[in-house]
């Protein structure tokens, strides 16, 4: 069974907020949902959840930056930033290293190979 927590806080990047929470909270921690109220973010948790937890909770919710990305969001906008920088030359311009970079991309986004195999 699941209780919910209730703060308000604007601009958040939920997915950093969830990792955030996780590393506070562990198994306790079921997710977050937004909407309604603006700036209304629940914490939703296991009925059991001690409430000592909640003074944690809450100083995540003060320090946390919604402009910052998680890091498989940065990876991703590294990626696609790199896609951008190809895609801006032509053909006839690309280095044979651009085309390693292009091969290394896509597998990387068709998850062929991991990211840490290079």
């Amino acid at each position: 069974m699941l209780t919910e927590w209730q703060y308000t806080k604007e601009n958040i990047n939920p997915e950093l907020l969830a990792e955030e929470l996780t590393a506070v909270l562990g198994n306790y921690f079921a997710g977050i949902s937004t909407g309604g109220d603006a700036g209304l973010v629940r914490v939703h948790v296991q009925a059991g959840t001690p409430k000592e937890l909640q003074d944690q909770v809450q100083a995540v919710m003060a320090s946390h930056d919604g402009s910052q990305l998680t890091h498989d969001q940065q990876t991703r906008a590294d990626q696609n930033a790199q896609f951008t920088v190809l895609k801006q030359k032509s053909w006839a311009e690309w280095t044979a290293q651009d085309k390693d970079t292009l091969l290394q991309l896509l597998l990387n986004r068709l998850e062929i190979f991991p990211a840490e195999v290079k």
